[in-house]
């Protein structure tokens, strides 16, 4: 029969799975060990620049380029994750979407850690268009990580896009 179609509204169901989880979401993602990702993210940037953390969740590589000397604007779309965020590092998280983005201009580099796999191969393009390379200087680096795959899919109630 295939696979079940997925949910029209995936981005709300997956924000409200992180926020009705935030305790577990929190102590697992502050968990994860990225420094050495972090670090190689870093030296393709001018010291003290000036970096967009999307989709933070918990904060901890805003608290990482922080702790590292790095101007650090970040945000996520889930509530719950945002007050972690601002708790963990001491610093105001944005609260919005992706599609909210209106930067131009403003950062040397974008870091996005396992965020962007929630935006749909439908809209993926249009984030970057729109939202993502607008907010880059000239030059700036954009990180991504993303999940290896095909297909898009739901997983314990947050959607999911491989790439």
């Amino acid at each position: 029969m295939g696979e079940p179609a997925l949910e029209i509204n995936h981005h709300q169901m997956t924000i409200d799975c992180y926020n009705q989880d935030s305790p577990y979401w929190g102590t697992r993602f502050l968990s994860l060990d990225t420094g050495e990702l972090c670090q190689r993210f870093l030296s393709h940037l001018p010291k003290k620049a000036h970096i967009l953390d999307i989709g933070c969740g918990p904060g901890r590589d805003t608290k990482y380029f922080l702790d590292h000397g790095y101007k650090v604007t970040a945000f996520d779309a889930a509530e719950e994750l945002v007050s972690l965020a601002r708790r963990h590092t001491g610093q105001p998280i944005l609260h919005m979407t992706f599609e909210d983005m209106a930067f131009r201009d403003e950062f040397d580099g974008i870091w996005s850690m396992a965020s962007l796999l929630h935006i749909s191969h439908q809209d993926i393009i249009t984030v970057f268009k729109n939202n993502l390379i607008p907010a880059l200087k000239p030059q700036g680096v954009l990180y991504l990580c993303l999940q290896y795959g095909e297909g898009e899919r739901i997983s314990k109630n947050r959607y999911f896009a491989d790439y």
